[in-house]
């Protein structure tokens, strides 16, 4: 028999493990569209650097006559506004690999945390994960899980107390 402290303190556990899930899938689809926006990236990249590339040099086949007091001509103009942009793009890189690098550490903190309940969760037989799963994961009441499992109402309040008690007993919490 554990104690209310105890008990209080196993249901949280159990109302935190489906958050930090929850959690994590959203930080997973957070990571697939930063890979998407660093793929963008990369092109740009790829893009901007072949056009510099294919920026002409200077066409000695005429004679051409300085009108203005800058000494840089358009070719080189061009090509100091493209490089700019390459070091924004580059920047913008950067910033997004950062961006993924603290999630993808985000989620490793996670799992660890998930992985401690999910123990306990795995020792129990298919009634009892759904029963967790329905009332811990999707917040049910006990009129709804006895409407989705084949148990009545007080069976599902008796088997809260049992299931409660039983991941307590697995995780030793005190």
């Amino acid at each position: 028999m554990v104690t209310g402290d105890v008990f209080r303190k196993t249901e949280g556990m159990l109302y935190r493990h489906y958050r930090f899930i929850k959690k994590k899938e959203k930080i997973m689809n957070e990571i697939a569209a930063i890979e998407k926006r660093i793929e963008g990236i990369k092109q740009d990249i790829k893009c901007v650097e072949t056009d510099v590339d294919g920026i002409g040099g200077i066409d000695y086949s005429r004679e051409r006559v300085q009108t203005s007091g800058d000494l840089t001509g358009i070719p080189e103009r061009q090509t100091i506004l493209l490089m700019d942009e390459v070091g924004r793009l580059k920047r913008e890189l950067e910033t997004e690999l950062r961006k993924k690098l603290k999630r993808q550490a985000k989620i490793r903190e996670l799992d660890e945390k998930i992985e401690h309940v999910a123990y306990a969760i795995r020792k129990f037989d298919e009634i009892n994960k759904q029963y967790i799963e329905y009332r811990y994961g999707e917040e049910c009441n006990f009129e709804h899980i006895s409407r989705m499992l084949p148990i009545s109402s007080p069976t599902a309040r008796r088997r809260r107390e049992e299931i409660v008690q039983a991941v307590a007993r697995l995780l030793d919490v005190s």
